[in-house]
């Protein structure tokens, strides 16, 4: 109802905003939503190269809400020989691959386009596909880069305690007798994870987009 209005939500944590590193990313985020980001950088006037993952990360923690990633592949544009963007793909099987970030440190016009172009041309691939996180996206530039719209995912889960949040994964039921003082087995991960002062709550999920060639 809000988008078919007209209205942009964001779906902004507590641990986040007061993290000065991630409030950054998210101001900057409002900024760009709002169109009034402060500097803006065309395409055409960068260059593509690879990033080595050492800078790629610092690069990603800077500049995306998820921060750094292991064992992928990095592409980059650099203004000047400064790195303005860059995207992450990983190898999930022959042919497919993940985009599972994609980062500008500003407004950099049609630099998704140039770094998939560059991909796409120099490996090769039959399937390429990405989430848009509804937290804080709406897929907009997915679907002006040619991906295809697949599904909305179900909302992520979370506990927390005090002010600290934690994923699902961490607490699955098979982690938890070394993690609870007093795990009952009888009881759910979510039970047990209740009666230690933990509470459950949800993101806003995520719309997976695809491409194929």
């Amino acid at each position: 109802k809000a988008i078919e209005s007209g209205i942009r939500l964001m779906h902004v944590w507590e641990d986040d905003w007061n993290n000065p590193v991630k409030r950054n990313i998210l101001e900057k985020k409002i900024l760009h939503k709002l169109g009034v980001s402060d500097r803006r950088i065309f395409a055409r006037k960068t260059e593509v190269r690879p990033v080595g993952a050492k800078e790629a990360n610092r690069f990603m923690v800077e500049n995306h809400i998820q921060g750094a990633i292991r064992g992928a592949l990095w592409i980059g544009l650099y203004h000047q020989d400064e790195l303005v963007a860059c995207m992450c793909m990983k190898r999930k099987q022959d042919g497919v691959f993940d985009l599972v970030r994609y980062a500008t440190s500003c407004s950099v016009v049609g630099g998704m386009s140039k770094l998939l172009k560059y991909f796409k041309n120099s490996n090769e691939w039959t399937e390429i596909y990405t989430y848009a996180h509804l937290d804080y996206s709406h897929g907009d530039l997915y679907e002006k880069t040619g991906f295809e719209f697949s599904h909305i995912t179900a909302p992520g889960l979370w506990y927390v305690k005090g002010s600290v949040r934690h994923r699902r994964e961490k607490f699955m039921k098979h982690k938890l007798p070394g993690l609870l003082d007093g795990f009952d087995p009888s009881l759910t991960a979510s039970e047990n994870m209740r009666n230690h002062g933990y509470l459950r709550i949800y993101d806003a999920g995520s719309i997976k987009y695809v491409m194929k060639n």
